[in-house]
C-alpha cells in the first residue's frame, strides 16, 4: 500500500503459486481517515474483480458492514494485539466498546468471542469467560450466518463441553460448505485430534494451513503433532503464533522431549513467572 497526502493507495494481487502467473490486480483508493470506505472498496473489487477471475461465484450470504468509524477502528486495532491473558483482556475492553457502539457489526462479535475464550482457557475468566464466549458467538451468527470464524469457534466451545458426535457432524458439513477455508478444516482437525483420530488430524491441519498460512488461530495443531511425535511439525505450528507466552511455554515442552535441555531452558527463562495463571 502507499500513502499520498490523506489518501490511502491498497494494491491487491492474486498469484498462482505453481506457475508465479498473476492472476487479478487491482488498486483501491480511499481517505485515509476513512476505513470503512477502504474495506467497503476492497470487498467490493474482490466480489467482482477476484472471485471471477478465480472461477467462483459471489457469495450467497451478505456480510454486515461496519456502521461506525470509530468502532471499527477499535476493532481492527484489536486485531493485531495478543491474546495473552493481560493484552487479550485490552482487546476485550476494545470490542466491548466497539460492539456497544455499532452493535450490527458480525465480524465484531466473533472477535470478541474469541477473546472470551482465550480468556476462559488462557486467563483467569473461568467459566463466565466462556459463557460470554458462546453468548457473543451466536450474536456474530445471527447477524451473519456465513460468519465461519464464529461457526467454528462455538464448534470448539462444544468440543471443549464433550459432544464430540455433535461436532463431528458439524465439522464435516462446515468442510462440505466451504472448503476452501483454512478455518474449517481447523475445526474437523480438533474434532478428530480430540476423538484419538491422529493421523487424520495432522492430515486437516496441513489442509488448513496450506489455505491459510499465518493464521495464529491453527496453533493448536501442534497438539496433534506432538501426540504424533513429529516434533518438528509441531514447531511449524508454534511459530503461527510466534513471541507469545503460549509458544514460549508450548516450545520448551517441545525442546524438552527433543533432549534440547538449554533450548528449553532459554525458553524457561523468556517465560513471564505468571504464565500459566495459577
Amino acid at each position: 500500500f502507499s500513502m499520498h497526502q490523506s489518501e490511502l493507495r491498497v494494491t491487491v494481487e492474486a498469484v498462482e503459486v505453481e506457475s508465479n502467473r498473476l492472476l487479478w490486480r487491482d488498486t483501491i483508493a480511499a481517505g485515509a481517515a476513512d476505513s470503512i470506505a477502504l474495506r467497503d472498496g476492497l470487498m467490493s473489487r474482490i466480489r467482482d474483480g477476484l472471485l471471477p477471475a478465480l472461477g467462483a461465484g459471489a457469495p450467497t450470504a451478505s456480510h454486515v458492514r461496519p456502521r461506525n468509524a470509530d468502532a471499527y477502528a477499535g476493532y481492527l486495532k484489536s486485531l493485531a494485539i495478543s491474546n495473552d491473558p493481560g493484552p487479550n483482556l485490552e482487546a476485550i475492553a476494545m470490542l466491548e466498546r466497539a460492539s456497544t457502539i455499532d452493535p450490527d457489526h458480525a465480524d465484531t462479535w466473533a472477535s470478541l468471542g474469541r477473546r472470551y475464550y482465550d480468556e476462559g482457557q488462557y486467563g483467569a475468566g473461568g467459566s463466565e469467560a466462556f459463557r460470554r464466549s458462546e453468548a457473543a458467538l451466536r450474536q456474530a451468527l445471527a447477524l451473519d450466518p456465513a460468519q465461519i470464524s464464529a461457526a467454528v469457534r462455538l464448534l470448539v466451545l462444544q468440543i471443549d463441553a464433550g459432544r464430540l458426535q455433535d461436532g463431528y457432524g458439524i465439522a464435516r458439513r462446515l468442510v462440505a460448505r466451504r472448503p476452501d477455508s483454512g478455518e474449517v478444516h481447523f475445526a474437523l482437525s480438533t474434532v478428530l485430534r480430540y476423538g484419538g483420530l491422529q493421523e487424520d488430524s495432522a492430515r486437516e491441519c496441513d489442509e488448513a494451513i496450506s489455505r491459510d498460512p499465518t493464521n495464529p488461530g491453527f496453533r493448536t495443531c501442534s497438539a496433534t503433532f506432538i501426540q504424533l511425535g513429529r516434533y518438528d511439525r509441531a514447531l511449524d505450528f508454534v511459530r503461527l503464533d510466534s513471541g507469545s507466552e503460549w509458544s514460549r511455554l508450548v516450545t520448551r515442552w517441545v525442546y524438552q522431549r527433543l533432549g534440547r535441555r538449554d533450548d528449553a531452558r532459554e525458553q524457561h527463562r523468556q517465560q513471564s513467572p505468571n504464565y500459566p495463571p495459577r
